[in-house]
Formats: C-alpha cells, sequence, structure tokens
C-alpha cells in the first residue's frame, strides 16, 4: 500500500480549499505553515520531500508553499519539486520565505519557476526566524548584507495577521525582497553557493559519540546519509539543511570546525518526529 506523506489536516478536510507544501530541517517553516494552516482553515500541510518521488496532486484552488531562504535564494530540494508541479492560472498560489535576515530576490526566483508551470505567485512574504545552521556563525557576510538590503523582515509572529488575512480572502500581495544591490549580489552568490551545496556534506564529521541511532539518516530530506563500515557516511547529494547535525540526540555529528563547542537548536514547538515524518 502507498504511504501517505499528507501528514497533517486542519478539521474540515471534506471541504479542502488549500493545500501547504513545506520544507523544514529545524522546524521554523513547519512551524509557520501549521500557524497558517490554522488560522486560514480547510487546510492540509504536505511535506515537500516526503512527494518528491511520486506523483503530486494539486487538484485544490489554493496552493501554498513555505520554505526558509538558502544562500539568498531557494534550496534545491524545493526548486526541484516546484519544477515538477502543473499549474494554471486558476491557482491562488502564496508563498511564505523564513530566514535569518536578507531574503534577496528568493521570492522573485520562485515567481519566474512557477511562471513556467504555469502558473503565478499571487502573494510572497518574507519573515524572519532564528537561523540554525553552523553557517550562521560565518556572519561577516550576513552583517555586509543586511546593511545593504534595506529594512529587514518582521518575524512571522509579527507577520501572520496579515499573511492570513491576505490568503483567505485570495488577495494580491507583491513578492516581497531586499534592495536592488543586496538583490544583485544575492543572485550572483546564490549562483556560486547552491553548486557547491550537493558535496558540502564532505566536511560532516562523525565523532566517538555515535550511536549508530539512524536519526540522521531518517531525517535527511535527500536520503543522501547511509551507514556503511559501522558508521554513517555521506553520498554527496547534500541539501545543506544541516538537520542530521542540529537532531543527532548525541551532537556526533560536526561540520568542519566549527560545531565541537556549539549548542545545536531547533525550532522549540517542534518534536524531531514531526521533521522526520514526512
Amino acid at each position: 500500500m502507498k504511504e501517505s506523506y499528507e501528514i497533517d489536516k486542519i478539521p474540515g478536510g471534506l471541504n479542502l480549499q488549500t493545500k501547504i507544501f513545506y520544507f523544514s530541517a529545524t522546524g521554523n517553516s513547519l512551524a509557520v505553515a501549521r500557524s497558517i494552516a490554522a488560522g486560514i482553515g480547510e487546510a492540509e500541510l504536505v511535506s515537500i520531500p516526503g512527494v518528491m518521488a511520486g506523483e503530486i496532486d494539486m487538484a485544490v484552488p489554493k496552493i501554498g508553499l513555505v520554505f526558509p531562504v538558502y544562500a539568498y535564494g531557494m534550496p534545491r530540494i524545493v526548486a526541484d519539486f516546484v519544477r515538477k508541479l502543473k499549474l494554471d492560472k486558476n491557482n491562488y498560489v502564496f508563498a511564505v520565505a523564513t530566514g535569518g535576515g536578507t531574503p534577496a530576490n528568493t521570492l522573485i526566483q520562485l515567481r519566474r519557476l512557477l511562471r513556467k508551470r504555469g502558473g503565478d505567485l499571487d502573494a510572497g512574504f518574507a519573515v524572519k526566524e532564528a537561523n540554525h545552521t553552523p553557517l550562521s556563525k560565518e556572519d561577516f557576510l550576513i552583517k555586509s548584507m543586511s546593511r545593504i538590503a534595506g529594512k529587514q523582515p518582521l518575524t512571522s509572529r509579527e507577520r501572520l495577521p496579515e499573511i492570513i488575512e491576505v490568503i483567505k480572502n485570495n488577495r494580491k500581495h507583491r513578492s516581497e525582497t531586499s534592495s536592488r544591490v543586496a538583490g544583485f549580489i544575492g543572485d550572483l552568490l546564490y549562483k556560486m553557493a547552491i553548486a557547491t551545496f550537493k558535496t558540502a556534506d564532505r566536511d560532516f564529521l562523525i565523532d566517538e559519540k555515535c550511536g549508530l541511532c539512524q536519526t540522521c539518516i531518517r531525517i535527511c530530506p535527500r536520503q543522501n546519509i547511509k551507514i556503511e563500515a559501522n558508521k554513517p557516511t555521506w553520498h554527496h547529494n547534500c541539501e545543506s539543511c544541516f538537520a542530521c547535525l542540529e537532531w543527532c540526540p548525541n551532537e556526533a555529528i560536526q561540520y568542519k570546525n566549527v560545531t565541537q563547542n556549539q549548542k545545536r537548536s531547533h525550532h522549540p514547538g517542534i518534536k524531531v518526529s514531526e521533521v522526520i515524518l514526512r
């Protein structure tokens, strides 16, 4: 029997109006997606990694995408997901991009991809959430981009009433961006970074605390980790989401030489089982 990956339905599903597809490695985007679903009603949450291998059911009038900003652009898995969609102008499509700061042209990038698939981005929002990846410690670039980006996004807590009101009423809302300069620089940085993400797993290390619990295997959105020679190994199809590192119960996964004494973190309202469940 085919396994169902549609994991979270708001009451009233017989009259389902909305599907919210999300990608969330450390829980932020899942928490935002849940809040939106609860606010608009008649909505179902669907994990993007969970449906990548099969047909994607788009038989609803309203479609949402909630995902984090990676290197000033879309995560690779989200871009791959959008390329699989079949849309038309009758679909109302909204998106929320979560990130530690500057969204650059992430939502413009999404809008271009949606148009190639027959749809459009009717409403696009950028919200600020805590950045849980080790790369947030390399903050010189992040601070520099924030200075040239102009006004920074507000948090989802501050934005949710407005976002929910727009979506419930099928209203148009511009795709939110940073300044033109930040957008231009972000596009360049994204092109360079996204090409390296698949093999960024070369810098993951396993230390003696590993208990072979296989949480890293189950949580990887790319199914990129396997047990070989009695330890987890990565196979160079990495999303660079750091879910394996952040959720390892023994903190046995390290990245380069920057995480040995770094506290692991993820959204306090999300459990590891909710991220694994696809």
